[in-house]
């Protein structure tokens, strides 16, 4: 069997190296997709909860700080650009 540092180098040699995006969320609010993943983010989020797996407190730390924080929205705004 592999190591797990041997599964991490060849998971690395055939997705090459990950980098952080340069994209300009705040920029981007009108384009659909990004739209769509954050409101994939936020109901997977919400199902993490719903689950048991979350607590509503963490799903709104995280909401706030790793998503609406992000678009520069305040969250009413946020909602409202999800479609709530």
């Amino acid at each position: 069997f592999l190591k797990m540092a041997d599964m991490k180098s060849n998971l690395l040699k055939i997705l090459g190296t990950l980098t952080p995006t340069n994209f300009n969320i705040k920029e981007g609010l009108d384009i659909p997709e990004v739209r769509d993943e954050f409101a994939h983010l936020y109901k997977y989020g919400m199902s993490m909860m719903q689950a048991g797996l979350l607590t509503a407190d963490q799903v709104k730390e995280t909401v706030m700080e790793r998503l609406i924080k992000r678009t520069g929205l305040e969250p009413e705004e946020f909602d409202k650009w999800l479609g709530y």
